[in-house]
């Protein structure tokens, strides 16, 4: 049948399961709303593509069945547990879930969630769209993906309180400081970049260390600080793999920095150098990239540590010149900087060639130096000099009496 939603409507189930199969039609606000008692259903098979006003769910426990590709309307997900079997169960306007309301996926889902305070069962499914967390989201279930870009305000939480892992391959942006609470069965993993958008963020594990693997690359914009802490005092990090690195002009406050695996530390242009609070270890493979555009601070980017540097001996220094720079012999340009500095980069021990120029590479106790920048001879015009240097030669050898 048809049902018209002009104002508010509610449908509710008194001690029975139901099914609202019927094509929604309206612009008003309908409540779905299932029999308190966890022994009854409420189930929405019906379509909701005509329909253009709001929807709460509310009860106990709500079937979404239906894939409602285009229906955009907001979703007040308010019931103890939503479970959806279809991609766009949930429509594709944006779902809030509220008064710990619970969020059960037998399918893969595709909707844009913001959580204030409620529960998400991932089943081994992936959740697609864009995620927020106001206070508090709580994983359940036996673990799954989470593709979603993901957005966590000043003072909200995770709840790992699932068995089996949660990887999270979105980007996740910090506005602030968070706990990641992690109990003995669940584990979380990221591969998505993390973002510090805010003055003062903060990731503070707390839980057995092995529930969380960050496996992510970090952006810090200058002025903004990242910590990472594990029960409450600060922890090593570690970045590995040749996509993940470490970006910015802000600060990480960490005890100890490790990149391994071709993992990167990639300052940006500022006067202010991205900087490690504690002592950065650059494994086999890696590498410190840089982009000189100027002659002075503000004009290329540097790398500072607050503790100690070593550099592997497979670890490079990769330096461009930006379009229009032409360095002169008498610039000096500090790259890199800490307490102390072991061992140099393996193909920058003393020269290093950037475009087409060569410059001498200095190692100091506490910091590196790059200076005496030259232009490099294009290889045709030393084949030039060489040649007239025989010709000149066998002449000579003619004249001889």
């Amino acid at each position: 049948g048809l049902v018209q939603v002009s104002g508010q409507a509610q449908i509710v189930g008194d001690d029975k399961s139901f099914d609202l199969s019927a094509t929604v039609v309206g612009n008003g606000e309908l409540t779905v709303s299932s029999p308190i008692s966890g022994d009854y259903n409420a189930t929405v098979s019906g379509s909701l593509n005509g329909y253009s006003g709001a929807l709460r769910l509310t009860g106990f426990r709500v079937n979404m069945t239906a894939n409602q590709a285009n229906f955009s309307g907001p979703v007040s997900l308010e019931a103890k547990r939503v479970t959806t079997s279809a991609l766009n169960a949930l429509g594709v306007g944006k779902v809030s879930v509220v008064r710990d309301g619970g969020l059960y996926l037998s399918s893969n889902l595709s909707a844009d969630l913001d959580y204030d305070f409620g529960t998400l069962s991932l089943s081994n499914r992936t959740l697609s769209g864009d995620l927020s967390v106001q206070r508090s989201l709580r994983i359940q279930g036996q673990g799954g993906v989470v593709s979603s870009a993901m957005i966590m305000q000043d003072g909200s939480e995770l709840r790992l309180e699932q068995t089996g892992q949660v990887r999270f391959d979105g980007p996740i942006t910090l506005n602030g400081q968070t706990e990641w609470h992690g109990f003995d069965n669940g584990s979380l993993r990221t591969t998505g970049q993390i973002f510090a958008d805010a003055p003062d963020t903060q990731i503070n594990r707390l839980g057995p260390a092995g529930n969380f693997l960050i496996q992510s690359s970090v952006y810090i914009p200058a002025g903004n600080r990242l910590a990472i802490l594990s029960n409450d005092q600060l922890d090593g990090f570690v970045i590995a793999g040749s996509t993940k690195g470490l970006t910015g002009a802000g600060t990480l406050r960490t005890s100890a920095l490790s990149l391994a695996n071709g993992a990167f530390v990639r300052p940006d242009t500022n006067a202010d150098p991205l900087t490690v609070t504690g002592g950065v270890n650059f494994g086999a493979s890696t590498a410190l990239q840089l982009e000189l555009a100027g002659d002075r601070l503000g004009l290329y980017g540097w790398f500072m540590a607050q503790g100690d540097i070593v550099l592997d001996p497979s670890a490079e220094l990769q330096v461009s010149l930006s379009p229009g720079f032409a360095p002169t012999s008498d610039d000096v340009f500090m790259i890199l900087r800490g307490q102390s500095i072991t061992g140099t980069f393996g193909n920058a021990s003393q020269e290093l060639t950037a475009n087409d120029y060569r410059f001498d590479v200095h190692y100091f106790a506490d910091r590196v130096e790059l200076t005496n920048a030259r232009l490099v001879p294009e290889p045709g015009s030393l084949l030039l000099i060489g040649g007239m240097g025989l010709l000149i030669g066998s002449r000579r050898r003619r004249l001889r009496p």
